[in-house]
């Protein structure tokens, strides 16, 4: 993460990699996302396959988080660990993932995914280009549409944690929620 001043203020290391591509390729990280203050707003970051792991946006709203950077690099299929290309599309985690994460720990999401096809030795992909900014209703504030995915797009939106309502009148999923998440990563088996 970088702050206004242009100096990197976090970095970190994806501590959930997706497929046997992954682990081929990459060690897991081993701390858990950070949290840092832009603007005097908490800003916590997922990497691509994080944004689908419910207990990382508690971990983040629970280290006081109101925004939430997910860059990531969905395709549609993927070639599976024996060289062919998966039969069943990957999910479109913005359909019910992203939504649901930003209505229960009341977060700003911002899902940047990338869009188009590319080319590589090992094959080519097509990414869903399904990038939006939920608001902590569960509802986007702005999101890529069918037409958007096929074109290079940039989206902005006002994200202002102080004038975000809340949850219900006497329900608050961070201070209500009474179970404890593990901060100790354990490495894959």
């Amino acid at each position: 993460m970088i702050g206004s001043d242009g100096l990197v203020v976090a970095n970190y290391r994806k501590t959930h990699l997706y497929g046997a591509a992954e682990r081929r390729n990459y060690s897991f990280g081993q701390d858990l996302p950070p949290v840092v203050h832009l603007n005097g707003i908490g800003v916590g970051v997922l990497n691509c396959y994080e944004c689908e792991f419910p207990p990382l946006y508690q971990y983040l709203a629970g280290q006081g988080a109101k925004i939430v950077f997910g860059p990531t690099a969905a395709d549609g299929h993927f070639r599976l660990a024996d060289g062919t290309m998966s039969q069943v599309p990957y999910q479109d985690a913005t359909r019910h993932i992203i939504p649901a994460m930003a209505s229960i720990w009341r977060l700003f999401i911002a899902y940047a995914n990338r869009r188009g096809w590319e080319q590589v030795p090992a094959g080519a992909w097509q990414y869903q280009g399904n990038s939006g900014i939920w608001a902590p209703d569960g509802e986007p504030l702005i999101a890529a549409t069918a037409e958007d995915r096929h074109h290079d797009c940039l989206f902005i939106a006002d994200c202002l944690p102080a004038q975000v309502p809340p949850f219900s009148p006497e329900g608050h999923h961070p201070t209500d929620n009474r179970l404890t998440l593990n901060p100790a990563l354990r490495p894959a088996r």
